[in-house]
């Protein structure tokens, strides 16, 4: 999406935005984007399977992250008005190694969604297939080469561009709200509301809630692009705080709601949530609605797809750009500027989401419902390390600046413990669990792939570190 803007100096010399686009309009962009929608549909069933100590409270302790995390972003984006994201405000307030870490972070989470994405997608398509009759949706050939075929038609799709796919989202994100929460409230009516396990102190330990603070996190990450959206709005410096304050308190309701009536699915239906069943198509059978299943798999699983074109789309001109500034191999760039869908490039981020799925899929034993939970953990274990990397420099530059108030200090040291715990939570078991190995490995992942990007950039020879340009794609 295109905004017609101008823009002007301010009289500190920062850059700013004079764009027409107002802060609701803001604002709708990113309810759209967070797809908190979809999200409403299966949140709860999904939280609760993969940490069921405490699941009310891990969403209360996220919440409050990121709403200390949006302050620290809002400080820095009032900073950088019109030209910043994590990259500019890493890279200008600590130089390049800590940038290099934030770019490294967060292209493993771009992997991240482009393969949970993809599964959940086929997670929701193979339910419609097995209520439709189709014998083989069980074996792991079939379910492969509907992974496959998914891959294929959101690579094909990405090739009209960002705009069209980004209304298909909008559309579907905002028709499956009702849907949703009928089949939710209908449940509730046959079999009953319990919410009584949400915050039974039973399952409660540090450990349980940061578990679930993992998973939580995932519904959030990425709402620090939104301050690219604010910047384009006619007043800026008070939209940005705004929108991204929104953008994550919005997402309470939604999250909430599928907790109340989703969270009992993981304890009712826990082998067939493990087998593949949608949540939205075992909530419509036990509440007698069942004619509704395959019509609600198909509305969650538009906004699935298209979301995944979307991101595919849009992580194809990221990984772009980092190919014009000397971390990735050049040849993604050769269509950058006679298309502007960058095809080489989709078909690129294509190929990498069938990798990742796959790689995810095999090592979870082939059950592709905890290859899409695992794949959406991922993406909070890497993309936090640029949190953690952000909190901290604004924990150095707020005092620093004298321009900084007490609260957004306070804010940036909760946000920095907060993501640190749970990295630490992750870690502390070695191998011994699926949850720390995924920990294990993302960190050391995200170190590595540092490391490359440093090397790589020194030995093209290049002299300045552009990484700010990957802000600029947003």
């Amino acid at each position: 999406m295109t905004t017609d803007t101008c823009t002007k100096v301010d009289p500190d010399g920062q850059t700013q935005s004079t764009g027409t686009l107002t802060s609701l309009q803001a604002i709708l962009i990113g309810l759209v984007g967070m797809q908190y929608g979809p999200s409403m549909a299966a949140f709860g069933a999904y939280l609760v399977l993969y940490a069921p100590g405490a699941p009310l409270i891990s969403l209360v302790v996220t919440i409050g992250m990121m709403l200390c995390l949006v302050r620290v972003i809002a400080y820095f984006a009032h900073k950088h008005v019109g030209s910043g994201g994590l990259l500019t405000y890493t890279l200008r307030s600590a130089g390049p190694f800590p940038a290099y870490l934030t770019a490294a972070a967060l292209f493993l989470g771009y992997l991240g969604v482009l393969g949970s994405g993809v599964a959940f997608l086929g997670v929701f398509t193979l339910d419609i297939m097995t209520n439709l009759g189709f014998a083989s949706v069980g074996q792991p050939i079939f379910q492969v080469s509907v992974i496959a075929a998914i891959i294929v038609l959101v690579t094909t799709v990405s090739f009209t561009g960002l705009e069209f796919s980004f209304k298909v989202m909008a559309g579907a994100g905002f028709i499956c709200v009702p849907v949703v929460a009928w089949i939710c409230i209908q449940y509730g009516i046959v079999n009953g509301i319990d919410v009584s396990h949400l915050w039974s102190m039973g399952g409660f330990s540090p450990s349980a809630v940061f578990t679930g603070v993992v998973f939580s996190a995932s519904a959030f990450l990425g709402f620090d692009g939104l301050a690219t959206v604010a910047s384009a709005t006619a007043h800026p410096k008070t939209n940005i705080p705004r929108v991204l304050t929104v953008a994550v308190a919005a997402g309470l309701p939604f999250l909430l709601f599928s907790l109340i009536f989703g969270s009992r699915l993981a304890i009712q239906f826990p082998s067939e949530l493990e087998a593949g069943a949608s949540p939205t198509s075992i909530m419509a059978k036990a509440a007698g609605l069942g004619w509704l299943s395959i019509p609600a798999d198909i509305l969650v699983g538009s906004g699935l797809f298209a979301g995944c074109v979307a991101f595919q789309n849009y992580a194809s001109r990221v990984f772009v750009t980092m190919s014009g500034v000397s971390l990735l191999p050049r040849f993604l760039v050769s269509h950058l500027d006679i298309n502007p869908t960058p095809r080489i490039s989709v078909v690129f981020a294509g190929a990498l989401s069938l990798i990742v799925t796959m790689a995810f899929y095999i090592v979870m034993g082939n059950n592709l419902t905890n290859a899409a939970i695992y794949l959406s953990t991922s993406i909070s274990f890497t993309w936090s390390i640029a949190y953690i990397v952000i909190s901290a420099v604004a924990l150095f530059v707020v005092p620093k600046s004298g321009t900084g108030p007490l609260f957004t200090l306070f804010c940036a040291a909760i946000s920095f413990l907060g993501f640190v715990a749970f990295e630490l939570n992750g870690l502390q078991g070695g191998f011994s669990s699926e949850n720390s190995k995924q920990a294990c490995l993302c960190v050391g992942g995200v170190a590595f792939v540092a490391v490359v990007f440093w090397a790589v950039h020194s030995l093209k020879g290049s002299d300045r570190l552009e990484l700010a340009k990957l802000d600029a794609v947003e």
